[in-house]
């Protein structure tokens, strides 16, 4: 099941439309599982998010909700981290409205922000800014992008064994 939330003000029905051919698209793409692109997992919810930085908030928001109706026993704490960094990703190098997707399986839960970017960014040194991949890197057991439509899906995996002490 697709769930797709929407915040900020409301769109017109083409923008909701774009947002439904994705998710339809990635869901597409997720049949057949190779390392490095979009698996199929059981569970998902989406999320269109607004364009100001408070989304970020709102998006830890939505993981903690969602992980919590799906019972994941997993750190809820680095899931939100990854998310954040993601979404403000999407948001300090896109121009338009980020959907962030998580989609469990088992002990797994996998991040998605689809933005409307195609060119990647990679992973820099820590300084002032630029180590927000680095720490997906970190903190997650993998992480890609994929190229979906016009624009890009960058994805990261946090698996509750990995975890666990």
């Amino acid at each position: 099941m697709i769930r797709i939330h929407a915040t900020g003000t409301t769109e017109p029905a083409a923008f909701w439309r774009g947002v439904a051919a994705c998710a339809g698209e990635a869901v597409r793409r997720a049949r057949g599982y190779v390392p490095g692109e979009l698996r199929p997992f059981g569970r998902r919810a989406s999320w269109a998010l607004g364009r100001e930085f408070a989304s970020a908030a709102l998006a830890r928001r939505y993981v903690r909700a969602q992980l919590g109706e799906w019972g994941w026993r997993g750190p809820i704490e680095v899931v939100e981290l990854v998310v954040t960094e993601l979404v403000g990703n999407a948001l300090r190098h896109t121009a338009g409205r980020p959907v962030l997707t998580l989609v469990k399986h088992g002990d797994v839960v996998r991040c998605e922000v689809a933005d409307d970017e195609p060119a990647f960014l990679r992973p820099s040194r820590p300084g002032r800014i630029g180590h927000g991949l680095v720490l997906v890197d970190l903190l997650s057991m993998s992480w890609g992008a994929v190229r979906i439509g016009l624009g890009k899906v960058v994805w990261c995996e946090v698996s509750s064994r990995a975890w666990a002490v």
